[in-house]
């Protein structure tokens, strides 16, 4: 019995050694990598990088950062880099209305790996777009998902019981299928949205609105293959994106670059459902300009 007693303390004085251990990994992580702000000397014109990572979401950090530029006096120019292959359409269109503010001011995009649907919707706010070579973009259009698990529900022997005020009010919930009109109804407004996209594109990158339609099918371009296509200005990284950002706003000589980027801690992306742009945990279906 005395030695079952030992066992069950050293047990219990484990997992409280454990759990104490993780907590404080926790807090170290919130406290450390919370927020980042990378800075050249502060002195004369500046060019601000705004960080345009990951899946684009309601906790997206994008508008945080214009946020803390818009009362740098000294910032002369903007350069969006992007990697992302974009996110809620709520979320990419307060992005670019967000950038609205900044009219006026050389905005140059650094297209990265894959900045693709959403991703290359913010590009088009800039005066200028830079992508490389092999630079993954394009997929211009709109997707949502519905999972449907009505078949393993029946299987288990769940069933919901549902009171509505209309017959689409649960139009996507995952307890069942979606019906014809349903579908008939959510393709028109996924269409309503992609048009939107379509006409940003055209009015932005000075094309045919019938030109960008012919793209629009969510296919993916090379960077070289967008920059033939016309969503493209021109073949480089970030910077080079810099330094022509710099000779739009007329800086002279080298540009001091500053970066604030607010990197939320591991434990908060994984309650929000963003780690590693998978979405974990979501509030319901979606309508996202995303690549896949």
């Amino acid at each position: 019995m005395a030695s079952a007693g030992r066992g069950w303390l050293v047990g219990c004085s484990i997992f409280l050694v454990l759990l104490v251990t993780g907590g404080a990994i926790l807090v170290l992580t919130a406290l450390l990598v919370s927020e980042e702000e990378l800075a050249l000397p502060r002195r004369g014109p500046k060019v601000a990088v705004v960080e345009v990572f990951g899946i684009l979401g309601e906790d997206d950090d994008v508008l945080d950062q214009l946020d803390r530029f818009e009362n740098e006096s000294s910032i002369e120019a903007l350069v969006l880099h992007i990697n992302s292959s974009g996110g809620a359409v709520g979320t990419v269109q307060r992005i670019l209305a967000r950038l609205e503010d900044f009219e006026g001011m050389p905005i140059v995009a650094a297209l990265d790996n894959v900045p693709a649907s959403g991703g290359y919707y913010v590009a088009t706010a800039a005066d200028s777009i830079f992508a490389l070579p092999g630079t993954v973009t394009g997929s211009i259009g709109v997707i949502a998902s519905f999972p449907d698990f009505s078949a393993l529900m029946k299987k288990v022997g769940v069933d919901f019981q549902v009171v509505k005020t209309g017959p689409q009010k649960d139009a996507g919930a995952p307890y069942r299928t979606l019906t014809a009109d349903e579908r008939k109804w959510i393709q028109t407004v996924l269409d309503d949205v992609a048009d939107q996209f379509m006409t940003a594109v055209a009015g932005s990158r000075g094309l045919e609105i019938e030109a960008v339609r012919a793209m629009a099918d969510g296919r993916i371009f090379s960077g070289r293959m967008a920059m033939e296509s016309g969503l493209v200005d021109r073949l480089g990284g970030l910077e080079e994106a810099i330094e022509v950002a710099a000779a739009m706003a007329k800086i002279e000589g080298e540009p001091v670059v500053i970066r604030k980027h607010l990197r939320r801690p591991l434990w908060e992306r994984l309650i929000e459902g963003r780690l590693g742009g998978v979405p974990i945990l979501r509030h319901g279906p979606l309508l996202e300009y995303r690549w896949r």
